[in-house]
């Protein structure tokens, strides 16, 4: 790189901090405020509608239920984005490597392929000549959805100390991601029958009460006005909110012990493989 490339580098690496940060912000939490503030105004219509303060309770925990299962939608998407950008870096990767460019230059290359990465992007469009690339990577791949990094920037370091080639190393990587990220696929298709079947459980009473309302004999009021049924209303939005929460973390469970103990496996071989090569020369 010249030096007046490096100048203009410098002088637009504040602006590219700047954009990082703002690149990152879609994968901040929802705020728990807009739906506490939601829930309380329906709660407030209903207790207008039914002269009782009771149906505040539920509809805050209806809205803190709600809050809670979008967050995790949300989270698992996030993730599966950041993994399907990895696969594509390690692909363009490849195909730069392929192309005769040094691993930094087809690494800055590479990274603007998919905007999920635009962060780590600006991070190594930012001249710095003591710069460590595989630390980096390393430290990039505690991010949720960027575990593959961390393979990538072992063979990356062996590929400094030993003289390994780095394109096999990325080759293998990649397959070994795109064989996890097809995986992770298929077990989420088998939990989404059982994540429905818990929404469906979840708004049974609801159900319940629209069946009893039917039949004439007028649960809500009931609810809303008794003393027992008042007291039957918040233990049952309690349970609710207990059960949902306690199915939702046995799912969670289940996919975290089923893709962390593979999740890795291709990765550190290809690695353990790159460190071996290296030794051997």
């Amino acid at each position: 790189m010249t030096v007046r490339s490096d100048r203009i580098c410098g002088a637009i690496a504040p602006a590219l901090s700047k954009q990082a940060q703002s690149a990152v912000g879609h994968d901040q939490p929802l705020p728990v405020v807009p739906f506490v503030i939601c829930a309380l105004l329906a709660g407030a219509l209903l207790s207008l509608i039914a002269h009782s303060p009771i149906p505040l309770v539920p509809a805050l925990f209806g809205g803190l239920l709600l809050r809670s299962r979008l967050a995790g939608v949300q989270m698992r998407t996030a993730e599966a984005a950041q993994r399907s950008a990895v696969v594509e870096l390690c692909a363009a990767l490849r195909g730069e490597l392929q192309a005769g460019r040094q691993p930094a230059a087809a690494f800055i290359e590479a990274v603007w392929c998919r905007p999920e990465l635009r962060d780590l992007a600006y991070a190594f469009s930012i001249p710095d000549p003591e710069r460590d690339e595989p630390a980096m990577l390393a430290a990039a791949a505690r991010r949720p959805g960027r575990e593959g990094l961390a393979a990538l920037g072992a063979c990356w370091r062996a590929a400094e100390r030993h003289g390994v080639p780095l394109t096999g190393a990325v080759c293998g990587i990649e397959d070994g991601l795109r064989a996890e990220q097809q995986r992770r696929q298929n077990l989420a298709a088998e939990l989404s029958g059982v994540r429905t079947t818990v929404a469906l459980l979840g708004v049974l009473p609801a159900f319940g009460l629209a069946l009893g309302s039917a039949l004439g004999t007028n649960p809500i009021h009931v609810l809303l006005t008794r003393p027992a049924g008042q007291a039957c209303l918040l233990a049952g939005c309690l349970l609710e909110l207990i059960g949902l929460r306690w199915t939702d973390r046995l799912v969670d469970s289940v996919d975290h012990r089923r893709n962390g103990s593979r999740a890795d496996d291709p990765l550190r071989r290809w690695a353990r493989r790159a460190l071996l090569v290296g030794r051997r020369k």
